[in-house]
């Protein structure tokens, strides 16, 4: 028997062993002298048996030397008519075998071309089985199909290259980490390929009739002999390696950090003067500018009150120098999106000024001045660490997922109102009195729900490389995040009219119509890393900077005094994702299958300082 060999160059099977170890026979065969003169085609075929029994150097038993040669007549019913020039010898003897070779020499060719030469001019054709080689009227096309059933490890699919054989894969889609049609943040990663695509993809043909099947760890085959015989030899190969599989450890650092620094002042000036009775100066007003109220300045003191500063709750402040500098949340703001979440009602968010941290109170004649001092410093920051793990075969897809399960509505029905309103019934809300039509009014009304995983997901696909320290990893980690709800809907008011006869307007119903905003960090990567590495992917930083500087016209110019005049505010959020993944691969008692790791093992430093080890075939 001639060695079992895989082709390095393309992973294709050699010709090794039963119709595979025939055919290698028949190419390495030679015979150095043919010479027919009007020689059957019987005597020709005894005489090549001959032959290759003398000359066969493959075979070193002397009872399995040569090769058995099988003259087949025409099956019977439904065949073709006979081939034109082979109608007389078939036609009335019906025997291949009394086919007449008119004149036929040759000098140092194979067996197969020998046969090839001899059938070329007898209208016959050969082909080979497990045991012999047949020679059949050339009118008879295809092989017999047989069967067998192979016993082949999971992974088989994987060992023999077929990771990415196309139009295996079912339903999958083309891209395995194409978005999802259906609103769904969660990736797939494609399915695993058909067994009969993957053989084609080695090489091997499938007539007519023919099929493979993979159920667990058997592979049922019907197909040639030859075509079963280069199967038998990528099985035999898959099943040399013990099992093996990939421990994979990940890590989602999410790193964030947002630093406030704000420093103003705001002035009040009391109308003053040289006299009670003439006016010299006062503070202005505030204008387009952010309000103040009493609450952002302190109280009067000694029970006097400052000109400018009201009584009342909630009541803008007057005589204001510096009502045009921006400060607190007027300063700083968040993006849109922030802007409206959580605020079902749309209405205008509220500016806070910024603290005050000291005050100065300061009288002129009739008059008063006060100053307040605000400042604002603010550093915090948010670390979020997500380390799941899973372990799974080379070549097989792996799910982990650490989600909660949101449902919202995605579709509502109109609110609903009367075509008309009849006679009134006087009422009260909220200290008004209603004039008009009491009426029932149904709101929007949700429909239609789906379901979104908020949380971590991961899906990874590993396959260990030949040499058993290389893993080609294609994988899919996502973070989903429930940031809040936006109102799509608007408030369905009625006319009224309150105590007094005025007319006013009556909320019926807040009408929401609710909809979730989520936020998602994904990659959709494919990458090969060495047995104990760690790879970090990611690395998506994003830094937005916010800075107002403001001042008062000409008083903030004053030099050292102008600061006094001035409102100053800078904000920093920096944010920041990395993942980690580690892969290792284990036996299936979860013991490493390379002894050496690549934080022991010398060698090449990596980026990061991450130690390289040496690996077969030299340093890498």
């Amino acid at each position: 028997m001639i060695p079992t060999d895989i082709n390095s160059t393309n992973g294709r099977p050699t010709q090794s062993s039963g119709s595979s170890y025939i055919l290698a026979k028949l190419k390495n065969i030679n015979i150095p002298v043919i010479e027919f003169d009007d020689t059957s085609v019987e005597e020709a075929i005894d005489f090549l048996r001959l032959r290759a029994k003398e000359l066969d150097v493959l075979e070193l038993d002397p009872a399995k030397k040569g090769i058995n040669f099988v003259i087949r007549k025409p099956r019977t019913g439904g065949e073709a008519a006979p081939a034109e020039g082979a109608a007389a010898g078939l036609g009335a003897a019906g025997d291949p075998g009394a086919l007449r070779i008119k004149e036929l020499r040759l000098r140092n060719v194979p067996l197969a071309e020998a046969l090839r030469y001899i059938c070329d001019a007898t209208k016959l054709r050969y082909k080979v089985d497990v045991f012999a080689v047949t020679l059949v009227p050339a009118t008879e096309t295809g092989e017999d199909l047989v069967s067998r059933t192979f016993s082949v490890p999971p992974d088989f699919i994987s060992k023999i290259g077929g990771g990415d054989a196309a139009g295996g894969g079912g339903d999958a889609a083309a891209d395995p980490f194409s978005p999802s049609t259906e609103g769904s943040a969660v990736k797939s990663l494609t399915a695993k390929p058909k067994v009969d695509a993957v053989l084609k993809e080695k090489g091997i043909v499938f007539p007519d009739g023919a099929s493979a099947t993979l159920t667990g760890s058997s592979l049922v085959v019907r197909n040639t002999p030859s075509a079963i015989d280069l199967i038998e030899q990528l099985v035999d190969e898959a099943n040399k390696d013990q099992p093996k599989q990939v421990k994979i450890s990940t890590k989602f650092v999410e790193i964030s950090q947002e630093n406030t620094d704000e420093l103003g002042f705001d002035w009040i000036v009391a109308p003053f003067g040289l006299s009670a009775n003439s006016v010299f100066a006062s503070g202005g007003t505030s204008g387009s500018g952010q309000t103040r109220t009493n609450a952002d300045f302190l109280s009067p003191i000694d029970g006097t009150p400052i000109p400018g500063v009201p009584a009342a709750t909630a009541t803008a402040a007057s005589n204001i120098v510096t009502g045009g500098l921006r400060s607190g949340s007027g300063a700083i703001s968040r993006n849109n999106i922030d802007a409206v979440l959580n605020n079902p009602n749309r209405t205008a968010q509220t500016n806070s000024a910024a603290p005050g941290i000291l005050a100065l109170t300061g009288l002129f004649s009739d008059g008063q001045v006060q100053m307040i001092m605000r400042g604002l410093a603010q550093k915090k920051g948010t670390d979020l660490m997500t380390a799941p793990s899973v372990t799974a075969r080379s070549g097989e897809k792996a799910l982990i997922e650490i989600i909660r399960e949101f449902i919202y509505p995605t579709e509502y029905e109109p609110p609903e109102l009367p075509n008309t309103v009849g006679g009134g019934v006087s009422g009260t809300s909220g200290g008004l009195g209603s004039s008009g039509g009491i009426f029932p009014v149904t709101p929007a009304t949700p429909t239609s729900f789906e379901t979104r995983n908020t949380g971590v997901t991961l899906e990874i696909e590993p396959t260990i490389g030949g040499n058993n320290f290389v893993i080609d990893l294609r994988f899919a980690p996502n973070i989903t995040e429930f940031e809040g709800f936006v109102n799509y809907g608007s408030p369905i008011q009625s006319p009224a009219t309150d105590f007094l006869g005025n007319p006013t307007t009556v909320t019926i119903t807040e009408n929401r119509i609710e909809m979730p905003v989520f936020s998602t960090r994904r990659v959709d990567t494919a990458l090969t890393i060495y047995d104990g590495y760690t790879v970090a992917v990611g690395g998506l930083m994003r830094e937005d900077v916010q800075t107002v500087d403001d001042k008062v016209p000409v008083l903030g110019d004053i030099p050292v005094i102008g600061r006094l005049f001035q409102s100053k505010a800078e904000n920093r959020i920096k944010s920041n994702l990395i993942i980690f993944v580690t892969a290792n691969i284990i036996d299936a008692t979860g013991r490493p299958v390379n002894n050496q790791t690549a934080a022991a093992a010398p060698g090449p430093q990596a980026s990061g300082g991450t130690v390289l080890p040496d690996l077969p075939g030299g340093p890498q």
